[in-house]
């Protein structure tokens, strides 16, 4: 059973930090080929479908990495500790991204910063993940 949770909480990680990615880096990059409303159609057409999929992908990835943390880790590092709530937090605030943005009136320098920084969490966590036997 570990190693079914742990391939479903894996493969969840690698759909969110994908998804994460694509939006940062190639999503982003496209204002420089678009103009601003063909940009905006292509964020739209994209954007609602990666959500509605992120959504439901990152309550699996919570529960795997509950269920993991409950029945199957016995890791007292720090490390550990960090790496989790880190990626809990990073996991959550993708529900409350589109409020966040409405607040600052989609700024795009602020979204251009806030995805950089949020990719930049998300390495961070996997960096962790390698660390935490120790």
């Amino acid at each position: 059973m570990y190693e079914f949770i742990k391939a479903i909480h894996i493969f969840t990680v690698m759909l969110f930090v994908g998804t994460v990615f694509f939006r940062t880096f190639i999503i982003l990059k496209l204002s420089t080929v678009f103009t601003k409303n063909e940009l905006m159609k292509v964020q739209q057409a994209l954007g609602g479908q990666a959500r509605k999929i992120i959504k439901i992908n990152n309550i699996f990835l919570i529960l795997s990495g509950s269920l993991l943390l409950i029945f199957f880790v016995e890791i007292n590092s720090i490390i550990f500790f960090i790496k989790v709530l880190l990626g809990t937090i990073l996991s959550i605030l993708f529900y409350f991204v589109p409020f966040i943005f409405s607040k600052v009136n989609d700024n795009p320098k602020f979204k251009k910063r806030f995805h950089y920084l949020y990719f930049s969490l998300l390495a961070l966590v996997i960096l962790l993940s390698q660390y935490i036997y120790y």
